[in-house]
């Protein structure tokens, strides 16, 4: 059975997009920011989702709220930007918010007759923590992001336990020319990735990296001397890494390994060799697939390789749509 793409009106139509805004992006949970940014109290960030104007912001008890960036009294914007406050000041007219949303004072309130100022507030967004990354969705009926992915979180706390220690280094962000359903559908699959990744930034292809199970020659069949393989083993070494090594060596491929002692047979055989403990689990699991490996060691490869490495790491991120890169927060 043949599954042929939309109508060509379904990607450039503005009543379309207008119906897609409203039914599907005003109606889902859409990233807005990374809960470091905003870490203490009265720190805030400004956002847009399915074209309002949304800020994020932390309270006194450590929640954070997301409200519409609106004045109950007259519309106002709010805040801009980033930054850090004790109360929500809207600039039009002086009326004070709590960090909670909650209207605090006005000039001339007291004057006004059987004014009410308990019952008036910042439209609240609903807003989840989702291992530091804060999603929102302007669905006031929405289900919890639990409904939608079950048990996503908790698979992902697994995979990346320090979650709490990570926060961004650099947003990269790229402006993209199309339909936001051909940036969906593009990077839904990776079809294109062999001939363009590798073709335009050397960095790795996926398959690069062995996978339980899978032979090295095999994944290794494809590759030239323009890939890198990132290579992970300590004590027993896996032999099937090892020997992925070698043929990479072999082929001419730059190696970057990281293992547990200097005399670690991947150490020995690469260009770039990092030392890292074996109880790291983040960098030592038992199995892991390949897209989340090498996912898990770009940015401890930009922390710690050398800068012609970085260099195309850096180039391999800057084509990705927005893409936060990690590292361990220096203690």
């Amino acid at each position: 059975m043949i599954t042929r793409s939309l109508d060509a009106r379904y990607y450039t139509d503005p009543a379309v997009f207008e119906d897609e805004r409203d039914g599907i992006l005003a109606r889902t949970w859409q990233f807005a920011c990374h809960a470091s940014d905003i870490p203490d109290p009265g720190d805030y960030t400004t956002f847009e989702i399915a074209g309002e104007s949304l800020f994020c912001i932390r309270g006194r008890d450590g929640q954070l709220r997301t409200f519409y960036n609106v004045c109950q009294h007259r519309a106002h914007q709010l805040v801009q930007g980033s930054g850090s406050t004790r109360v929500v000041v809207c600039p039009y007219h002086a009326w004070t918010y709590e960090l909670t949303g909650q209207l605090r004072a006005g000039p001339n309130l007291n004057a006004v007759d059987g004014f009410d100022k308990s019952g008036i507030c910042l439209s609240q967004v609903s807003t989840e923590d989702f291992l530091g990354f804060v999603f929102v969705n302007l669905d006031p009926d929405a289900e919890p992001m639990e409904h939608w992915f079950p048990g996503a979180r908790a698979e992902l706390a697994e995979w990346v336990p320090h979650h709490g220690q990570l926060k961004p280094l650099e947003w990269v962000e790229i402006a993209e020319r199309c339909n936001w359903k051909v940036s969906v559908e593009n990077y839904s699959e990776c079809y294109h990735c062999s001939l363009n990744y590798l073709a335009s930034t050397g960095m790795v292809d996926f398959h690069a990296i062995p996978r339980p199970g899978s032979s090295p020659i095999d994944d290794l069949a494809w590759a030239d001397k323009r890939d890198v393989l990132i290579a992970i083993t300590c004590k027993p070494y896996r032999a099937e890494v090892v020997e992925t090594v070698h043929l990479a060596r072999a082929q001419g491929m730059t190696i970057i390994a990281l293992s547990d002692s200097p005399a670690s047979p991947i150490i020995r055989a690469a260009d770039h060799g990092f030392l890292v403990a074996a109880d790291t689990p983040q960098f030592f699991p038992s199995s892991v697939s390949t897209i989340a490996l090498l996912e898990t060691l770009l940015s401890f490869v930009i922390a710690v390789a050398s800068p012609e490495i970085v260099q195309r790491v850096e180039t391999f991120h800057a084509r990705r749509h927005r893409l936060g890169i990690y590292a361990e927060e220096a203690t």
